[in-house]
């Protein structure tokens, strides 16, 4: 058992996650302190729910008055409680209550009392509070990594099963295709409908339904490329070499085979040269499409 995610903010900006294939749920910070503001939040979370993804937001503690930072994080958030996760990230780094955990027991209480959801505290192993955590009935959001190398979605993270946890984050060091920097990864010990529980205990919202997938597109023959610059590959791998490219309304004859790889469904064709070449023609999920029949 168990779901594939990431967490996020604004230095993700931009990130289509549409394109990061297997990935079952986003926790995206949304507040930090009493007046900031992930500049992405928005976007995040709306591209979030729009996927069906399963959904968290997380308020970083910066310990400056604990009755300030809930009704902050409570302000941003109010729109979409039962739909999320909430979180409280708690670390040492722009926290000026670090090592006080009456103050984070204080912004707990206030936090859970504001929105009616017990939040998660994400915390590092090593300094994990779980005696606060069991007092609040809160969730716990591990961070432990086994060394910083990059790596993708890991079924068995190093050292599961020394300890029980509702998420543990694995790495900061996490590479997908569709998304050219690192990212913190993270799996989530539960279903969908134990998250959809964390989410709305009282069972008033329903949870995020699982998306459904779209069919793969029919191949072969003459397409028409619907973007600005559509590239052709030597593999059906956003990653692999470029070896030519098709502009915005240009045409291109693909044989009917249909190539799932990645997070696309990519058409093909015997080029020039005798070699396989390949192309984007639509995302899995359907959010995205590169050429259509002409």
């Amino acid at each position: 058992m168990g779901l594939n995610g990431i967490d996020i903010s604004g230095y993700q900006k931009g990130i289509d996650l549409g394109k990061l294939n297997g990935l079952d749920f986003v926790i995206i910070k949304a507040t930090q302190g009493r007046n900031y503001l992930n500049p992405a939040f928005k976007a995040q979370i709306t591209q979030a729910l729009d996927l069906g993804k399963l959904v968290g937001v997380y308020h970083y503690v910066s310990g400056i008055g604990a009755k300030d930072e809930a009704q902050w994080f409570y302000n941003n958030i109010k729109p979409y409680l039962g739909q999320v996760i909430i979180c409280i990230d708690w670390e040492e780094i722009q926290n000026s209550a670090w090592g006080n955990l009456n103050y984070l027991d204080q912004l707990m209480t206030l936090i859970n009392g504001l929105t009616g959801v017990p939040a998660l505290i994400y915390a590092s192993k090593a300094v994990f509070p779980w005696d606060l955590a069991k007092k609040h009935n809160a969730g716990a959001w591990v961070a432990q990594y086994a060394n910083d190398n990059a790596t993708g979605f890991q079924a068995v993270p190093w050292n599961e099963g020394a300890y029980t946890c509702a998420i543990r984050q694995y790495t900061a060091n996490g590479h997908l295709d569709g998304w050219g920097g690192a990212l913190d990864l993270d799996k989530a010990y539960m279903t969908r409908e134990a998250w959809g529980k964390y989410a709305n205990p009282s069972g008033s919202v329903s949870p995020a339904p699982a998306p459904v997938a779209p069919s793969a597109p029919k191949l072969g023959g003459q397409f028409k490329i619907l973007v600005d610059g559509l590239n052709v590959r030597s593999k059906p791998s956003l990653s692999a070499s470029v070896v030519a490219h098709y502009n915005r309304g240009e045409k291109v004859w693909l044989d009917s085979t249909v190539t799932k790889a990645n997070g696309w469904y990519w058409g093909t064709y015997i080029g020039a040269s005798g070699k396989r070449r390949y192309i984007a023609v639509q995302s899995v999920d359907g959010k995205h499409v590169y050429a259509k029949r002409a």
